[in-house]
């Protein structure tokens, strides 16, 4: 299976954390931020691909794949929604995740424990 997380929005609501950052890459619990706490989650569960739909500050996702992957393991495949302002997530989604198999999560709940 495949996680996927959609993080290419701007977080208005969370400005000014959002002024510089992606909303996935604000910190919440000291250092780690929700898409550390995201990316724990699918490691406990056995997920190691993950797509992360990027668009707002997408520059600082990429900055950090190397040391998210290596530190939870997994492999990340960014996608790019340059429409991310004008369409949110879900028509690029949409067409691509009928070609995948279905990811598993959720950015707001952990993983139901096995």
């Amino acid at each position: 299976m495949i996680g996927l997380v959609l993080a290419a929005g701007a977080g208005r609501r969370l400005r000014p954390y959002t002024d510089t950052l992606p909303k996935a890459l604000v910190p919440v619990d000291g250092d780690k931020t929700v898409l550390d706490l995201t990316l724990a989650n699918f490691a406990a569960v056995g997920l190691t691909e993950v797509a992360i739909v990027v668009g707002y500050r997408k520059e600082a996702v990429y900055a950090r794949k190397a040391e998210l992957e290596a530190t939870y393991g997994v492999t990340l495949t960014l996608i790019d929604n340059d429409k991310a302002e004008e369409w949110n997530n879900a028509p690029l989604v949409a067409p691509r995740r009928r070609q995948q198999p279905r990811p598993v999560g959720d950015l707001h709940r952990p993983p139901p424990q096995r």
